[in-house]
């Protein structure tokens, strides 16, 4: 099973005029419940994360479909694959395995499952075969993958 570790999560909502809408969790630093308050918000506010939209007054990017950044990998005389005009659905099906928290040091370390990803995208490639320049574009449709 491949488990991606996050050392450090930030969850950043713009605040405005001071105040936190009367639906968000509030989770108290000195509850010694602190890890499962955190992960009960997190669920809370789960389905919020999809739209971006926590109000009038909040607003956070959405993160389905995530806009993948464009990507190129290689040299021009090797192999060089770009990648762009991506994106993914699925982020925010994920799973909260497991939260440790340390309020001291300001330290998160959070372990997440995704059950699927699907991510569409633009290609472009180019590379070399026994001298012979090659070139190909097209979709990468329907990648699929499960990050456990």
């Amino acid at each position: 099973m491949l488990r991606i570790k996050l050392f450090y999560v930030s969850l950043v909502i713009s605040i405005v005029r001071g105040h936190i809408p009367s639906f968000f969790p509030v989770c108290i630093r000195d509850d010694p419940e602190l890890s499962n308050c955190i992960v009960k918000a997190i669920k809370f506010l789960q389905p919020r994360l999809v739209t971006g939209d926590f109000g009038k007054e909040f607003w956070i990017p959405k993160i389905d479909p995530f806009k993948v950044p464009d990507l190129t990998y290689g040299s021009e005389n090797l192999l060089k694959i770009t990648i762009y005009n991506g994106y993914a659905r699925g982020g925010s099906r994920f799973n909260i395995e497991k939260l440790y928290i340390d309020i001291k040091d300001l330290k998160f370390d959070l372990i997440l499952t995704f059950p699927r990803i699907d991510m569409h995208s633009n290609y472009k490639m180019k590379f070399n075969l026994f001298g012979a320049p090659v070139y190909s574009e097209g979709k990468i449709n329907d990648v699929r993958w499960t990050i456990c």
